[in-house]
């Protein structure tokens, strides 16, 4: 597998570090604009129907205002599948949103690969389930990969 992402990434002129191991990642600068359309873009083709963007927004004027960014395909209007939504951090800053969703998007996948072999009570196994419902990719790396197969980058 890292083969196959060797040859991908020099292919597409994209800097690896020396991987002598799997677990040493690539170093791969693109913009949060591009990583969170990647991830709405492949959510869309999981799940053959679109996804929005939203930002929400809590508070009240002339108080600190909380923003999060809001992927989910509450539009659609298809009453025999289940909706899905995933939340970003909330920051205070507007221009954040997208940055502190892709924290919270890859903070779940890693809670998802944390709990493999865990006993979890209900609300916890229900709650992973969730996660990895919506999750594209385990990794960054296999996002980019992903990406590059679907022919996005």
């Amino acid at each position: 597998m890292i083969g196959i992402a060797k040859n991908i990434f020099r292919r597409r002129n994209i800097g690896m570090h020396d991987t002598s191991s799997a677990a040493k990642h690539c170093s791969i600068a693109i913009s949060a604009d591009v990583e969170v359309d990647l991830i709405k873009t492949l959510l869309e083709r999981k799940f053959n129907r679109k996804f929005q963007m939203r930002v929400k927004v809590e508070g009240y004027l002339g108080e600190e205002m909380k923003y999060r960014l809001v992927v989910d395909d509450y539009h659609t209007i298809d009453p025999h599948h289940r909706y899905h939504s995933i939340h970003g951090y909330e920051t205070s800053n507007i221009l954040d949103v997208k940055m502190e969703f892709l924290r919270s998007y890859w903070d779940k996948s890693k809670k998802v690969l944390d709990s493999v072999g865990k006993t979890l009570d209900k609300w916890d196994a229900d709650t992973i389930a969730e996660y990895k419902e919506t999750m594209v990719a385990s990794s960054r790396e296999e996002l980019f990969i992903y990406a590059d197969l679907e022919g996005l980058m």
